[in-house]
């Protein structure tokens, strides 16, 4: 059990450092089925779907003690059904683990530190205090003095060392836009309001993000929202890093029932660390200060693009969202784009119809061979192995679509939102005012100019007048009586 004052939230206040070291990766969430996805699948696509050599395969695992008898059924490879069972696809929400790692420096794929703490529900608030005290004060002995049981050796590992703290980010202007930050994080900011959008932070396991610095205590957004839960969208400990308080509003998607695609139930797990959230429904309409918010809804990213899907109940769950600003409106597509239940096409369309058109659209361009995706590897367990079998065959003969937009799918949606500006993101993080030349994040995918320049060259087809704009991270979109200018970061 961890023990914490669990009564106390520890504000960010004018200081310029915290406790936690800035290269200390966090891991903060239920736990989840223990199943090594990617080797398995890799082993089907070795065995190229053959039943009876995927079969033995998985039999195979199962006696070495790689996976547990009860989640998987070898005999339903033979007639093609579902392999994985329903603990699997719907996993229970048993305990909590709150990890704290740091990869070694001269060899990324080692670990230098980790500790593993097991959490039941009843600890989770407590643990929520420990990290908004370790983000938001810069008063060690407090700190030690109420965390000593947890060893002198963890302490030491995971805070700056005595006589040093971890310096801020300068504060963003005040000025009204849109500005990029690393990977998927967007501050979208009238002239009274700030919201910011899938907040992320050094602590988030993603490459490149240990440069990031700690967020400035002025930029303390008025709302968060998350689109999706895949993590580099979604990391608890970065959201409690960036809302400051309990207070700020987290909005999150509507989850009916927990997952292997969707293994956060966002207002679930902010209930138990004490945060404010609203789960609105799709095409719901929402005001945070001047800052009109609908919640779109989200297509795109799931195992498959085409019909047939799977069960309503097991999907990524999430939301796009349009945010209608007094000067301008912006519409974020995440990773969205076409799925059997719907297409963002339509989506947008009705948007503008109800609220008209759109200033500018930001979309990730990656596209992604589900359920082949490494980034996605948990996607095949949700298919029945017939379907399986079918999406191989079209993946090898180069006919399996991408279950993300794309280039062309984002110039569609562009043309539905009669958007004046299209600008792209959630591509990764080479630090602020930098170029980011691999999408991929070292997959040796194009560079983000290629896959704007992709962008265009479909808009011109379309006779779409949006005028795709380059940015980087850091970079400051102004949008003026429609007219936009991008300000280069300036440090």
């Amino acid at each position: 059990m961890l023990t914490v004052t669990a009564g106390i939230w520890y504000q960010m206040r004018p200081c310029l450092a915290m406790l936690f070291r800035r290269d200390l990766n966090i891991l903060f969430e239920p736990l989840r089925p223990r199943i090594p996805y990617g080797a398995l699948l890799h082993q089907w696509v070795t065995a190229r779907f053959e039943p009876v050599k995927c079969q033995r395969i998985l039999e195979s695992f199962i006696k070495d003690s790689h996976l547990n008898a009860e989640w998987v059924s070898p005999e339903a490879i033979a007639r093609g059904g579902q392999v994985f069972s329903e603990a699997v696809l719907y996993p229970d929400t048993g305990p909590w683990e709150l990890v704290f790692f740091r990869a070694h420096p001269e060899a990324p794929e080692q670990l230098a530190f980790g500790v593993t703490i097991p959490l039941e529900e009843e600890d989770v608030l407590a643990a929520a205090a420990l990290l908004r005290q370790g983000f938001g004060s810069r008063e060690r002995s407090a700190f030690l003095e109420e965390h000593g049981h947890l060893g002198e050796e963890l302490l030491r590992e995971v805070l700056v060392p005595e006589g040093q703290l971890e310096d801020v980010s300068p504060p963003l202007s005040r000025e009204p836009g849109i500005y990029r930050r690393a990977h998927a994080s967007l501050v979208v900011r009238s002239g009274t309001t700030s919201v910011l959008v899938d907040p992320l932070s050094s602590h988030a396991s993603m490459p490149s993000l240990l440069s990031l610095p700690v967020p400035s205590p002025a930029d303390t957004p008025d709302a968060l929202a998350i689109t999706h839960g895949h993590g580099d969208h979604w990391h608890l400990p970065s959201v409690l890093m960036h809302a400051a308080s309990p207070e700020v509003k987290v909005l999150v998607p509507h989850v009916p029932r927990r997952s292997l695609l969707t293994t956060n139930v966002f207002a679930h797990e902010l209930a138990l660390v004490g945060q404010a959230f609203e789960a609105p429904a799709w095409d719901s309409t929402l005001r945070v200060g001047d800052i009109d918010i609908e919640v779109l809804p989200f297509y795109g990213e799931q195992p498959t693009r085409n019909k047939p899907g799977l069960e309503p109940s097991l999907r990524n769950w999430g939301n796009c969202y349009r945010l209608d600003a007094p000067n301008f409106s912006l519409v974020v597509l995440a990773d969205s784009g076409m799925d059997p239940a719907g297409s963002m096409v339509d989506v947008l369309r009705e948007s503008v119809r109800r609220r008209g058109p759109v200033d500018a659209v930001v979309s990730c361009l990656r596209e992604f061979d589900s359920p082949f995706f490494g980034g996605l590897i948990m996607y095949f367990a949700s298919l029945p192995f017939s379907r399986l079998q079918e999406l191989y065959a079209q993946h090898q003969e180069g006919r399996l679509p991408s279950i993300t937009a794309g280039p062309e799918g984002v110039a569609a949606v562009c043309e539905a939102a009669s958007a004046r500006y299209f600008l792209p993101y959630a591509h990764g993080f080479a630090g602020f005012g930098k170029r980011i030349s691999d999408v991929g994040w070292g997959l040796s995918e194009p560079s983000e100019a290629e896959l704007v320049g992709r962008v265009r060259s479909a808009l011109r087809e379309r006779g779409c007048p949006t005028l795709a704009l380059d940015w980087n991270c850091g970079d400051l979109l102004r949008l003026t009586r429609g007219a936009a200018s991008v300000q280069p970061y300036q440090g």
